[in-house]
This record gives structure tokens, sequence and C-alpha cells, in this order.
């Protein structure tokens, strides 16, 4: 439980840092090197990072818009309602950062182990 919730809270302040001068799909590989390095197993891996990308994505989309990003979206996109948007890209960002933390959790399943380290 300990490396599920210090995996939550390094990817929302590591992903939260990093997009702010990366590229969007900087919270993918910040997921796989934190489930790889924490040792998370697939299922922990994919829950928190879903959660934590959905939270991270939702949250700055809902921070960045004035009512009118997701007004101007929703219409182009045949009236959709501005929630549904922002439900949209928490949803893109959380399963981006959640094949991220299952890729780095299966990732340091298939690689061999060293002589000294324990599997």
């Amino acid at each position: 439980m300990v490396k599920f919730l210090l995996f939550f809270a390094g990817l929302l302040v590591l992903g939260f840092i990093f997009q702010l001068f990366l590229p969007w799909w900087i919270i993918t590989p910040i997921a796989a090197i934190l489930a790889w390095l924490l040792r998370l197993n697939p299922r922990q891996a994919f829950t928190a990072s879903l959660i934590a990308g959905l939270l991270l994505w939702g949250g700055y989309a809902i921070y960045l818009d004035n009512g009118i990003l997701s007004n101007r979206l929703g219409a182009m996109m045949g009236g959709l309602p501005s929630a549904l948007i922002f439900v949209l890209t928490s949803l893109v960002g959380g399963l981006l950062a959640a094949m991220g933390g299952v890729t780095g959790s299966l990732g340091r399943e298939i690689m061999p182990a060293s002589s000294g380290e324990k599997v």
C-alpha cells in the first residue's frame, strides 16, 4: 500500500512539473519509470496510473479553461457539453498514464535479474 501511494503521489507531482515544459505525452514514460523503480505489480500500476492521470489531466484542463475552449471544442464535436470534454480529456490522460505504468511494471518482470538483485 505504501508503494502504491508513493507511486500515485510521485506521478502526480512529477507529471505536473514535467508537463509544464515537456510534451503532452511525458506522463507515459514517467509512469513507466516509476512503476519500474517501485516494482509495482501490473494491477497496482494500472490503477494508480489511471487515477493519477485522470486527476492530473482533468484538473489541468479545468484550470486552463476559461469557459471558451471547452465550449468551442464541444461545438466542433457536434454540440457536446463542456463537462463531457473534460471527461474525455481526463480519460485520455488516465489511459496514457495507465499504459505507461503497466509497461514499466511488465518490463521489470521480463528483464533478467542481475546476480545481486532480488526478484
